[in-house]
């Protein structure tokens, strides 16, 4: 029998909070414009954290974003939930933050403030 999953951790950190907490190698600086031909590095990276058991994307930076990157963000989540890894997006802009309101993905990739 499957042990239980622990239940992912999702949560967007304002900016006075610090970046101290974060696992070792599980930071990725999300680009300022992400873009499709961000998409497939920006997974790869989700995976090679994944791998390790955590994800922390750092949204400071980004000034643009595509629907792309987006799905892969919430693919991210999804998978990271199945396996019971941490997953988290800290520092989102605002600009990230509209987009996944704009695509309906609150609910694929939650913000907790």
């Amino acid at each position: 029998m499957n042990a239980p999953a622990r239940r992912m951790t999702l949560r967007v950190i304002q900016e006075a909070e610090s970046l101290e907490a974060i696992p070792a190698g599980a930071l990725i600086r999300l680009a300022a414009s992400l873009d499709l031909s961000q998409a497939e590095p920006l997974c790869s990276e989700i995976q090679l954290r994944l791998s390790h058991g955590a994800v922390v994307l750092d949204g400071r930076s980004v000034e643009r974003v595509g629907t792309p990157c987006l799905q892969v963000m919430a693919a991210g989540a999804a998978a990271a939930r199945r396996i019971g890894a941490e997953f988290r997006l800290v520092h989102a802009t605002e600009a990230l933050r509209c987009a996944i309101a704009d695509l309906a993905l609150c609910d694929a990739i939650p913000e907790e403030v």
